[in-house]
């Protein structure tokens, strides 16, 4: 072989290899997203159940629980907006003003008409998306 020859064999393998990660990369990603996808999916639900098991607590006037349920409801809801930012290259429109309000009701132990408005609004908007 000549020079050339092996400097032409020498560029085309680097370009191979290159073109191999970069195909094996979009395959990861592609991969990925289904996983985000399936996690974001299972958070929302996650959420849900939360939401209704709150319900439950609140009105059955089991106020230390419901304060950790909602806490439990923040966390989840914080992972949720991360994941949205993943997903959809945004942030969320729902600010977590909400949760504050919804916790702070709590705390106060307001009406349970009025915890119960806030937990429908969330579930809303956590339907939503």
């Amino acid at each position: 072989m000549t020079r050339t020859t092996k400097k032409r064999v020498g560029i085309a393998l680097s370009i191979v290899i290159t073109l191999i990660f970069l195909f094996q990369r979009n395959m990861e990603d592609s991969r990925m997203q289904g996983i985000w996808e399936q996690k974001y999916h299972l958070i929302r639900m996650q959420i849900g159940w939360r939401l209704m098991q709150l319900r439950h607590e609140y009105s059955t006037r089991q106020i230390p629980v419901s304060q950790n349920t909602m806490l439990e409801v923040k966390s989840l809801w914080e992972d949720r907006d991360v994941l949205f930012h993943v997903l959809k290259h945004r942030k969320t429109a729902f600010s977590a003003d909400s949760l504050n309000k919804l916790e702070r009701l709590i705390d106060r132990q307001t009406q349970l008409a009025t915890v119960l408005r806030e937990i429908e609004r969330i579930e809303k908007i956590n339907d939503t998306d």
